[in-house]
Order: structure tokens, then sequence, then C-alpha cells
């Protein structure tokens, strides 16, 4: 903890400074944990969404749908979402997908988005942003009238929304919590486990745990009282490339509404 330069405050700060100047240095000299600097197995081709296109419009959804679910990913300036369709076997279907507030242009910086959040809500507060945000984009996904291919209905019965972001961690808790549909919604955070960290299986079942495929879902009936999961992000990432990369008809496969334009 004393071991920091004469323009530095503390250990911590020549730490931090250490970890932006070299974090593969930083990592492999003073964590003992060396990033893995070969081609990630998560990383997704161009060919590998192309491939997964089924050619129908965004919003449209297959007869052989049994569920729908949504996430909303918390960013700073947009809210990024995802409404996909599944079989009991897993084999699924992005129904639709895009941010809130929607944006003019195909491609687009995140912190150059037109409007943001913070214009939508007239204010440049980040919670008063973001609640506006997650207030909009929660209505806009549950109030359509959804129906398959052949005209029966479906609702959406789980909508995930990012906890994992510390500057906006209570905020999400706090927004399921008073929301008037708050069975539908669940804070979800994404880690990543180490070598050395605790892992996945170390959480034993309980009356607050159940546990799953590199998953937990934790209770806390205070704070989180319709639960919160705990997921695996890496072994997830490597979920979504193997079923992106699946067969066109086996168990597990993911396909994505729309076209290479879109």
């Amino acid at each position: 903890p004393d071991r920091f330069n004469a323009d530095e405050i503390s250990g911590v700060q020549y730490a931090m400074n250490l970890y932006y100047r070299d974090k593969v240095s930083f990592m492999t000299e003073y964590q003992n944990e060396p990033v893995d600097l070969s081609p990630s197995v998560s990383t997704i081709e161009k060919t590998t969404i192309d491939n997964s296109l089924t050619g129908r419009p965004l919003g449209f959804i297959p007869n052989d749908v049994d569920f729908l679910t949504a996430f909303i990913d918390v960013h700073k300036y947009l809210l990024y979402y995802v409404l996909c369709g599944f079989r009991r076997d897993f084999t699924g279907v992005v129904v639709d997908f895009g941010t809130y507030p929607k944006q003019r242009r195909r491609l687009f910086k995140m912190t150059e988005a037109a409007p943001n959040l913070f214009d939508v809500a007239g204010s440049e507060s980040l919670n008063t942003a973001i609640w506006n945000g997650l207030e909009h984009l929660t209505s806009d996904i549950l109030e359509p009238s959804l129906t398959r291919e052949d005209g029966t209905s479906i609702n959406v019965e789980k909508i995930g929304i990012d906890a994992g972001w510390g500057a906006t961690h209570d905020l999400v808790l706090n927004f399921i919590k008073q929301h008037s549909r708050k069975d539908l919604f669940f804070p979800s955070l994404g880690k990543y486990y180490s070598a050395t960290s605790r892992q996945m299986d170390d959480y034993k079942p309980s009356k607050k745990v159940t546990r799953g495929d590199a998953w937990i879902y934790w209770r806390d009936a205070e704070r989180a009282p319709t639960g919160q999961i705990i997921f695996d992000a890496n072994a997830w990432k490597t979920r979504l490339h193997i079923a992106l990369n699946a067969t066109p008809g086996d168990p597990g496969k993911l396909s994505l509404n729309g076209t290479p334009d879109d």
C-alpha cells in the first residue's frame, strides 16, 4: 500500500496507472493471471451472422416458438435490447433487436448516438436518463400484441435487465421493485471467472440459490425480490458462438430475423 510515486496519492493509484499503461503486463506480472492473446472463440465472423439470417422481417415469430424472452443492456447513452423466441429444446431465433432511443443511422458509435438517453429525457442526470429509458423501452416491449405466424397470441415471459454496471446497479434493482409487472423482470449480472476466483460450482444450492448451466439464480427478498441471475459471461459467449455455427435443423441452433441489409 505504501508503494507509489511522488505524483500519486496511493498504492491504488499506482496500481491503476500500471494497469492502464499496459494491461497485459499488469495482469501477467502483478496478478499472475496472463491475458490469453489468442483469437477468442467468442469472436463472431460476419459470414456466421449472414449464414444464420432467416430472411424474415424483424418482428416475425415462427409457429414453433414456445416462449419469448427479452434482454436490455444498460449503457450510458443508449439501451440495447433483444427479443428472442425459443423452442423447448433451446432452438431459438432473434425476433427483433435495436436501441432506445432508436437511431437514424444504421452504423454509429454509442458515444455519438443522436438522440441519446439524455436527449430524450431532457436531463443531464444519468439516473433520470436511464430510468426514463427503461420506462419507455419496457413499455415498447410489453405493450404490443405479439402473434406467431399463424396468428396465435404469445406473450413475453421474462425480461432480463443488465445490472452489472456499478453506477446503475441499485437503479435497476429499484426500477424492477416498483414496476407494476415486476414478476416479469430480473436483474442480470455477467461475470468473468478466472482460474483463481470463486467458481460457479462453488455456489451450493439452497433456499437462496438455484444453480443452472453456467448461471445461478440468487434470491434477496429485500433488495431483489424477483431474484437475480448471475452468469458466467465467457461460458455463454462460447454457447452463443456454438449456437450460431450450428447446422440449421440442429437442436440449439440460433437464427436471426432479417437480411444482410438490416
